[in-house]
């Protein structure tokens, strides 16, 4: 069953679902088959250190998609027990005693796997590994637990959560409580949770926190609070290198990897990052340790630094629009929609001057129609392709604008699935 390369750490025959399977653990995998027709759980329950043959209809579970390992205790049962009589002379009533009986050794383990739904959803799925005995059941929870703990597959063991209670619906605590942190400590994720007060609450703890002791930064809630923990981490590493940001000068990326659980009214960069907006997806990749790279840009007035954005940068109607929005963040993400039609209504332009430079002549066209993906070519073939610089010259746009954005990122969200339209 063993791929060519991939050496076996621990195999031995289990059963699943009353079935007895020949079980192997590799480098990369964890893989079962049906055992051949007429061989017990007695005859191969020992390990061997011959492979087996892997047969039609066998499993195979990369190391990267398991989510937890852990033993399944039997119950105890409840039997009745009969009293003895005291005197045979003077009959006495039967009657049954229960008595509760203490858990007995495991003899099962459970591996959680990645479950693969449609629209990139992802959920767990729980396979129950049955052994002959106690001794075999701890080894195999041990080899495996022993393989995830691979630096290689870079899964986190601590991590520092910010939940962000007036965000969105304000379900922020609920989704982490209900779903997010059962799916942690079942990986054996510790985590340091902090609820945020007010707004920077959670970029003045990020800038003195001891970031050695976490191995990422979560925030449950919105683009916001990303965009703010974001900036606090660029912000502290490049205090610690003695630099300022100018727009000569080139951002630190931070050490650590920051993780979204989407609860807030958009989620567009949880969306354009996974795909969709679930916290059991957003939770699992960051247990298996699954992360990607994005672009992030500086922004000034004038020779005078802002702030760091990683999704939208907008002024006209896009601002204005979201400006109005916080006067009525009570009706939740609504309030996007009815902002929005009362900007669009209102029709208000503003004078203004664009300047840019044009991209090389290699890069795509947006006029082409190709749209950035899961796999998109354009992306894999960037770090083969060397780095064309575009015209060095300016040009520049004077006139009215309803609306001028500048998008880091493709910003879909439920809203708006595809992203913004190329040509409105």
């Amino acid at each position: 069953m063993a791929e060519c390369g991939d050496d076996v750490v621990f195999q031995s025959s289990l059963d699943i679902n009353k079935k007895t399977h020949q079980v192997q653990l590799t480098r990369r995998h964890l893989t079962w088959d049906l055992a051949s027709p007429g061989k017990s759980l007695r005859q191969t329950g020992s390990p061997s250190s011959q492979p087996f043959i892997g047969h039609s209809g066998c499993k195979h579970v990369p190391l990267q998609e398991i989510i937890a390992v852990n033993l399944e205790r039997s119950l105890g049962k409840v039997s009745p027990f009969k009293s003895a009589k005291k005197n045979t002379s003077t009959p006495l009533k039967e009657s049954p005693i229960y008595i509760e009986l203490q858990p007995l050794h495991p003899v099962s383990f459970s591996v959680h796997v990645v479950k693969r739904c449609p629209n990139h959803k992802w959920k767990k799925k729980k396979v129950t590994f049955f052994c002959q005995g106690e001794n075999l059941c701890r080894t195999w929870v041990e080899k495996i637990e022993e393989a995830l703990s691979n630096p290689a597959l870079k899964r986190p063991r601590s991590l520092l959560v910010f939940i962000n209670p007036f965000g969105g619906k304000r379900r922020a605590p609920r989704v982490f409580e209900e779903t997010v942190s059962p799916l942690m400590e079942l990986a054996k994720i510790r985590t340091h949770v902090i609820t945020t007060t007010h707004a920077g609450h959670a970029k003045e703890v990020i800038t003195k926190y001891d970031l050695q002791s976490v191995d990422g930064v979560v925030c449950v809630g919105g683009d916001g609070m990303f965009t703010e923990l974001l900036n606090g981490l660029i912000d502290r590493k490049m205090l610690e290198a003695g630099k300022i940001q100018t727009p000569s000068e080139q951002p630190i990326s931070p050490d650590l990897r920051v993780g979204i659980i989407p609860a807030g009214s958009t989620d567009a960069i949880c969306f354009s990052t996974t795909g969709i907006n679930d916290p059991m997806t957003s939770a699992i990749h960051m247990i298996i340790g699954d992360s990607t790279a994005i672009d992030v840009c500086s922004i000034y007035s004038g020779d005078q630094f802002l702030r760091y954005s990683s999704s939208m940068l907008a002024y006209g109607y896009y601002g204005d629009m979201l400006k109005d929005s916080e006067n009525n963040r009570w009706m939740g993400p609504k309030r996007y929609q009815v902002a929005g039609a009362k900007k669009f209504l209102a029709n208000k332009s503003y004078e203004g001057e664009v300047s840019f430079k044009l991209a090389s002549s290699a890069d795509t066209n947006p006029k082409d129609k190709m749209m950035c993906n899961s796999g998109c070519n354009i992306c894999a073939m960037s770090q083969f392709s060397q780095e064309e610089k575009g015209p060095d010259s300016w040009h520049t746009v004077r006139g009215k604008f309803l609306a001028v954005a500048s998008f880091t990122m493709s910003c879909r969200c439920l809203i708006s699935p595809i992203g913004p339209p190329h040509f409105s």
